[in-house]
């Protein structure tokens, strides 16, 4: 028996005007607990994205889980506190962060946020604007992926919702985090591409693989179908 821990997309109430967002994990992608200021997440996820974050200072604590083969099945150990601290987030960012080996935060990459437009315009601006999955349909599409059994019918849920939307790098990026098998991960990224409004993002997609072939066999199929 093997456990598939999913990334989680949590969001933070924030009223400020230029709100950043951090996706974290651990160096070796093992499981955790996070705390950032006074809201605890207990979903043991491989990867959390907090979304809507205000600049400024905030406190994280992050819990490491463990695993163990007993000889039947892998176990989940006691948790233990791998980091704790103040971290500082920019205005209008995309942090990439990982607690390292020593544990220590590490933000790894700062993408620039922008706003995604939505067309509520005039029809006759069809080429301009992209209508994306809303932050609440895509988190009811999460829910019921998570809750079906098999990964087939987890991946016909998920290619029947993408074709039907369009959506982002990062949505299709946590899509994948919920595919043990790399080979769903490789069909969902493939079908995404077309349906994606920030192809020039892609490389978020590219970081839910766990082997490099993956990212190579995606490479060429974007190629191809240029």
């Amino acid at each position: 028996m093997t456990f598939a821990f999913v990334s989680m997309a949590l969001t933070l109430a924030a009223s400020h005007p230029n709100p950043s967002e951090l996706i974290l994990s651990l160096h070796d992608g093992a499981a955790f607990n996070l705390t950032v200021d006074n809201r605890t997440f207990h979903q043991q996820a491989s990867s959390y994205t907090i979304a809507d974050l205000r600049p400024g200072k905030h406190y994280i604590e992050v819990m490491r889980f463990d695993r163990s083969f007993n000889g039947l099945y892998y176990v989940m150990g006691a948790p233990r506190v791998v980091f704790s601290g103040n971290i500082q987030v920019p205005a209008r960012k995309r942090l990439f962060a990982h607690i390292d080996h020593r544990n220590r935060f590490v933000v790894t990459e700062k993408v620039a946020l922008r706003p995604v437009q939505v067309n509520h315009g005039p029809a006759h601006y069809p080429a301009t604007y992209r209508v994306v999955m809303s932050p609440q349909a895509f988190k009811v599409l999460k829910e019921s992926m998570a809750n079906i059994r098999f990964e087939s019918r987890r991946l016909e849920l998920a290619q029947h919702a993408i074709i039907t939307n369009n959506v982002t790098s990062a949505q299709i990026s946590e899509l994948m985090g919920l595919f043990a098998f790399e080979s769903n991960r490789l069909t969902l990224a493939k079908v995404a591409y077309t349906h994606t409004v920030d192809p020039q993002n892609y490389f978020l997609v590219h970081r839910a693989f766990r082997f490099s072939s993956s990212s190579r066999d995606l490479n060429r199929f974007i190629v191809s179908n240029h």
